[in-house]
This record gives structure tokens, C-alpha cells and sequence, in this order.
């Protein structure tokens, strides 16, 4: 049972990653030719400050601070980065016998590097959010409490 249980984590840790590595793979490969209407996060900053009536300049704005942060992204994750944790997950995996601290200390690795994404959008979000005039800023946050800062 306990094994059962064990192979059934290896199988969603291995599943989430292939989704996120195809995922991190199609909006790097799109990257600059999709611009804000690629994948990924800055879809959701768009759909979060739509309904804002932004100005041009503040528009503008906001689209170099997105592709500022999009190139910085680049630089600290390229495919590299990615093939290596692929291949570090296919050795875990194909291995004859598990090797359970290997395996924590790249979950480990995986979740630092989340972190990192979830911290800089957040970074992101508040030098948008002080772009706004008070009266966005309000508006903003209305729309954030209603629908907690998913997608509707």
C-alpha cells in the first residue's frame, strides 16, 4: 500500500512537471512573437487590470515593465535549465531502485524556482498596481476582492 501510494505521487510529480516543462517550453518558444497575448502569467495581468480604462502611457508602461520582466525571466531560466531537470526526473524515474532524497531534493529545486516566478510576478503586480490613479487603484481592488485575482 505504502508503495502504491508512493508510485501514485511519483506519477502526479512527473505529470505536473511534463505539463509545466511543455507549458515553460510553448511560451518560451513564442515568446517575443506572441507578446502579452502569449501563454503564461501575463495573460492573467492583463485580464486583471482590463476593465481599469487605462490611459496609452499607462499602457505603455505597462508593457515595458512586462517585457522587461519577460526578459529577465529568459535569463534565469533557459532551456538548459529546463533539459536538465528533465533529465535528472527521467533518471529518478527510470532508475532500478528509487531514490527518495534525490527525488526531494528536486521537488525542492522545482519549488524554489516557483517561488522566485510567484515573487517576481507579485513584484510586477505592485509596480502596475502604482501606475493606476487612486481611482483605478479602487477599482482594482473591488474587482480583487470580488474574484480573489483569478480569471472570471
Amino acid at each position: 500500500m505504502k508503495k502504491s501510494k508512493l508510485t501514485q505521487g511519483l506519477l502526479g510529480l512527473l505529470a505536473t512537471a511534463m505539463l509545466l516543462g511543455g507549458t515553460v517550453a510553448v511560451a518560451h518558444e513564442h515568446g517575443e512573437d506572441r507578446g502579452e497575448n502569449g501563454p503564461g502569467m501575463h495573460q492573467g495581468m492583463r485580464h486583471m487590470f482590463r476593465n481599469l480604462d487605462l490611459t496609452e502611457e499607462q499602457q505603455a508602461q505597462i508593457k515595458s515593465l512586462m517585457k522587461e520582466q519577460r526578459q529577465a525571466r529568459s535569463e534565469q531560466q533557459d532551456e538548459l535549465e529546463r533539459e536538465t531537470h528533465r533529465s535528472k526526473m527521467l533518471a529518478l524515474v527510470s532508475a532500478s531502485k528509487f531514490d527518495e532524497n534525490a527525488a526531494r531534493a528536486l521537488i525542492a529545486e522545482q519549488q524554489q524556482h516557483h517561488e522566485e516566478g510567484m515573487l517576481n510576478f507579485m513584484k510586477l503586480q505592485q509596480q502596475v498596481y502604482q501606475l493606476l490613479t487612486p481611482e483605478q487603484q479602487e477599482k482594482f481592488r473591488q474587482q480583487f476582492a470580488e474574484h480573489g485575482g483569478r480569471k472570471r
